[in-house]
């Protein structure tokens, strides 16, 4: 095949390729490892569950991977099925491909408890064509707490059950785990349109089970030819996603060895006789895409990215490898250009689009938390781009219910502060939008820094999660009642809500200034701050010997404004104050920090800003003309013009925003 240039596309074939060097701008990858041996038995049909989400008694539900078209479905029946699905677990099948976790089915009781046919038990029924298969194999995943056997019947289309297999041991362990029923012997079951199995007696101790079967598949040998397993492909540049804001002055190059380099192998195709294409899924956004061979030997190749058109918006680049038998592998890498100026006051950061807390490290370095997860990350503070090291303290934090993608809810950090070389972080301590109580939002924790410039690293240090309490105490003796703003059903966006988002450490370097969102107090809707004595002393990195110990409530008149973020220095502090719900209404306030003092409003340009941060220079001295940079939580940014916001793109195609701004 030549080497062909389309529209959008590029073709490498028999090696006769032509190293074309561009820039990547905007990648997402989501390669998958796979195997290049082929063994000799294959899946015949297999059910992942990755379609389905309600599974009721005698639907019947077609299989994902199915090698007789057509032919196969799957029923449950009996029992008391889960009609939502649950669990799930990833399956690397016989060709090494893998399939990512996402359902499960499930019954609550499967009742069995001999070895009829009952017609109230929980079974499952499959229907397969074996025809040019044999040596039959049933295997399934399963996760179970009380169930310890079950029995394996078929029939061949004549409604007559045979047994196949009788008290199949299942491990009764609440994880999961992989069984296969081998049926070489049972010949009669080859070489048909059609073979019917029933799990069925499944048989437990004692009380209602949590049964799920995952990956439920019928496998085999191939009686005529054996199966030619697609290619496989296998990223080898460990490169994550990377969005790109033109004109920011920050563009990524791999150029060289640093290009994006794949891996292809093949059970019957040789490397030379591969397709290997590069398709753009949208030629305005991104269309000169190049291929060249690094180490033919061992089917390395490398894809490399050309300047973009220069519309925003995001496209599929996919490499596509073909072999002689016309199997197709296919992998998609997402590239997304967005548009935003810069007037060289504005920053852009990838990794998040929601930045909800910052700290300014020194004049070049800031520390950034999201109200989306746990992870902390270091930022140039004068560059767009990706940050220079991220530290997820999730596992630190003793955290609660972690969801079945194997994350934790989020602890919504929404305020930062400083002392020497640690930082300190805490959780919004209130309840979800909707009124739910989260109790992973009760956390007041430390990391720590070391190191200088592009070396810098970041550590944990400890937490504290009894801050609602000593604060409910606090607040009794001042007639606020914390506890009850976070009563079942209690929105946090309400003048009686609670919402904590601000934190800074006030002029005299010891106390901290814990700010209120919500509550809005009754005496003219004033925002309270509440000072933690002898902060950093009473932390004692995460394990205070006492109850925090807070000094006289402080009550500031911000125009009917919650406190959004604060920071202070030796000379006083600046407050973001913003409506209480999701108007976006924010205004810039300065402060002595003197209790008895009032606010000072200032007036700044905050033109398509959503600042929840602030970063002060240490000396700065709060005067007019004087500069701050305000970070931005970007989350209701649409990026992309995609008339949508960018909350739910991958982490590395969302951004944050930061800008110098001048106060007067």
């Amino acid at each position: 095949m030549a080497n062909n240039r389309l529209y959008g596309e590029q073709a490498l074939s028999k090696l006769q390729i032509r190293h074309l060097k561009f820039l990547v701008l905007c990648l997402m990858m989501t390669m998958m490892n796979v195997s290049a041996q082929a063994p000799t038995t294959y899946i015949i049909t297999m059910w992942t569950f990755d379609k389905e989400r309600q599974y009721e008694a005698g639907k019947k539900i077609s299989p994902e991977i199915d090698r007789q078209p057509e032919s196969a479905f799957l029923s449950m029946s009996g029992g008391d099925i889960d009609n939502d699905g649950s669990g799930g677990e990833t399956y690397i099948d016989t060709c090494g491909i893998k399939y990512s976790k996402t359902e499960a089915i499930e019954w609550h009781d499967v009742r069995g408890e001999n070895d009829d046919i009952v017609e109230d038990d929980a079974q499952l029924q499959v229907r397969v064509n074996t025809t040019d298969w044999e040596n039959i194999a049933f295997r399934f995943l399963y996760r179970s707490v009380n169930t310890k056997t079950f029995d394996l019947s078929y029939h061949l289309g004549d409604g007559r059950w045979k047994l196949l297999a009788n008290d199949v041991v299942i491990d009764p362990f609440d994880s999961w785990n992989s069984i296969q029923v081998g049926l070489d012997d049972v010949t009669d079951i080859n070489n048909r349109e059609m073979v019917v199995f029933l799990v069925h007696d499944l048989t437990q101790d004692s009380g209602r089970d949590e049964f799920r079967m995952d990956n439920i598949a019928v496998v085999g040998t191939r009686i005529s030819t054996p199966i030619d397993c697609p290619p496989a492909l296998e990223a080898l540049t460990p490169v994550e996603g990377i969005g790109i804001m033109l004109n920011s002055g920050y563009v990524p190059t791999f150029r060289d060895d640093n290009g994006l380099q794949f891996q292809v192998t093949d059970d019957s195709t040789p490397f030379s006789e591969l397709t290997i294409l590069a398709l753009s899924s949208d030629p305005n956004i991104i269309n000169q895409l190049g291929l060249s061979v690094i180490d033919p030997d061992n089917g390395i190749f490398q894809l490399e990215i050309g300047e973009p058109y220069g519309f925003a918006g995001i496209a599929d680049v996919t490499i596509r490898v073909t072999d002689s038998s016309g199997n197709i592998t296919e992998q998609s890498i997402k590239y997304g250009v967005s548009d935003a100026l810069s007037d060289g006051t504005t920053y852009y950061h990838q990794g998040t689009s929601q930045a909800s807390a910052a700290i300014g490290l020194n004049d070049s370095m800031m520390v950034i938390a999201n109200d989306t997860n746990q992870e902390i990350s270091i930022y140039p503070r004068n560059q767009s781009g990706l940050p220079i090291t991220i530290l997820d303290v999730s596992e630190d934090l003793a955290l609660a219910d972690r969801r079945n993608n194997d994350t934790f809810p989020e602890v919504d950090i929404e305020a930062g502060t400083q002392i020497d070389n640690q930082q300190f972080w805490l959780g919004s301590h209130s309840n979800s939008k909707n009124g739910t109580r989260l109790t992973n939002h009760f956390r007041l924790f430390a990391t720590e820094t070391t190191g200088e410039g592009n070396d810098i690293q970041l550590s944990f240090v400890g937490y504290y999660d009894n801050l609602l309490n000593d604060l409910d105490r606090w607040g009794q003796d001042h007639n606020y009642t914390f506890k009850s703003s976070i009563q079942d059903n209690q929105s946090p966006d309400i003048k009686n809500g609670l919402n904590i988002e601000g934190l800074a450490i006030a002029p005299d370097g010891e106390t901290a200034y814990i700010g209120f969102r919500t509550p809005l107090l009754r005496r003219a809707n004033r925002a309270l701050i509440a000072p933690l004595l002898n902060f950093s002393t009473w932390f004692n990195d995460g394990n205070p010997a006492n109850r925090a110990r807070f000094g006289d409530p402080i009550e500031l008149n911000l125009d009917g404004f919650g406190i959004r973020g604060m920071e202070c220095n030796v000379n006083g502090c600046i407050i973001i104050a913003g409506s209480i719900d999701d108007e976006g209404l924010f205004v810039i306030y300065s402060w002595s920090g003197n209790p008895d003092d009032a606010p000072v409003l200032r007036s700044a340009n905050l033109t398509g800003l959503q600042p929840e941060s602030v970063i002060l220079s240490p000396n700065a001295s709060l005067n007019a003309g004087e500069t701050i940079q305000l970070i931005s939580d970007s989350g209701e940014t649409d990026w992309y013009h995609l008339d949508s916001n960018t909350n739910n793109l991958p982490t590395n195609l969302q951004f944050f925003r930061s800008d110098y701004v001048v106060i007067d």
